[in-house]
């Protein structure tokens, strides 16, 4: 994502739930979410077989 997308998403998400970002917090914030979403992206691409079902209990 460019900055001007990660502010666009980071601006939508937080006026969908209301939350306010402080001046002082953005930079961090901003940061924060492009590289979350960088992580996440490896995840999303990760392919899986078509038979791969959910386990019934999460057992940590």
């Amino acid at each position: 994502m460019t900055p001007e997308q990660v502010e666009t998403a980071v601006d939508a998400i937080a006026a969908a739930v209301g939350m306010p970002i402080p001046a002082e917090c953005r930079a961090g914030v901003l940061q924060n979410w492009a590289l979350m979403h960088g992580v996440a992206q490896a995840y999303l691409h990760f392919p899986l077989p078509a038979d791969v079902e959910p386990a019934n209990t999460f057992r940590p």
